[in-house]
């Protein structure tokens, strides 16, 4: 599925790729975002001696392949500007608007969850992921997508980093995906970590796949007929697999007010 990690991606290939799923895509918004970023960003450089703009620009390329909308695409692209420039939320909602910037801030806000005991901890962090899709499913899938991007340079960072990110990966990372029927992006971060050296097979990622998915199989389809039904509305192209994705976390009322619950328990 992602066919250009190995090559160039210019901004011309992104905006190219995403006028193939959306006819009407705004492209100049997607340019604004990507100059934004790349002015912010300035000389700052990956471990792998690139410059830093490859990186969002990649992951906004994976998600070009998801079929995400325009604002996914920005936000994707911006989605280091606050953590790593002196670019401020305020900023970004006035140049791009308030959806765009709680996406940001709320991939911001997933890299402040503490991964460092993740063998302890791995269930309740998983509990969090999931909590935080309920608000945006988008800000989970633009994290996956960076994930992936990072798992593909790992060879530029020491080896103690190199393990860590590749167990947090295979612990939490790989099995949402699954999770989220995203299965070519799970497939590809397993085979990542197989050629960093560790086993995807473990036990206890085929625990975490086995996890009971959030909604029943008659929710699930209900939410799936309510989203095909309305997928115009929605903003989804007809037929895209992001429907399906959708359809595993969407949210009733009724199911909003539980997860409200749980989400104030939490701190979220």
């Amino acid at each position: 599925l992602f066919v250009r990690d190995k090559m160039p991606i210019t901004i011309d290939d992104i905006i190219k790729r995403q006028k193939e799923h959306y006819k009407n895509s705004n492209s100049e918004l997607i340019l604004k975002a990507y100059n934004f970023a790349k002015s912010h960003h300035g000389d700052q450089l990956r471990q792998s001696g690139e410059p830093y703009i490859i990186h969002p620009m990649q992951v906004a390329y994976i998600l070009t392949e998801l079929e995400l909308d325009d604002e996914t695409i920005c936000a994707a692209l911006l989605h280091d500007v606050v953590e790593d420039t002196d670019a401020t939320y305020e900023d970004i909602e006035r140049e791009f608007g308030k959806e765009i910037a709680d996406m940001v801030d709320g991939v911001t806000k997933l890299k402040q969850i503490g991964h460092a005991s993740i063998e302890e901890n791995q269930v309740e962090n998983y509990r969090k992921m999931f909590l935080a899709m309920g608000k945006d499913i988008r800000v989970i899938i633009i994290k996956l997508a960076d994930r992936l991007h990072n798992m593909k340079t790992l060879e530029f960072l020491r080896r103690d980093r190199q393990i860590a990110i590749s167990t947090e990966t295979m612990q939490l990372y790989a099995p949402l995906a699954n999770r989220l029927g995203l299965y070519s992006m799970k497939w590809e971060l397993e085979d990542l970590l197989n050629l960093n050296g560790l086993d995807s097979t473990k036990s206890d990622v085929k625990k975490l796949n086995k996890m009971p998915i959030v909604l029943s199989k008659k929710q699930y389809k209900l939410n799936r007929k309510h989203i095909i039904k309305n997928e115009e509305s929605y903003g989804i192209p007809q037929g895209s697999p992001i429907s399906a994705v959708l359809a595993n976390i969407y949210m009733f009322d009724t199911d909003k007010i539980i997860y409200d619950k749980v989400n104030k328990i939490n701190g979220f």
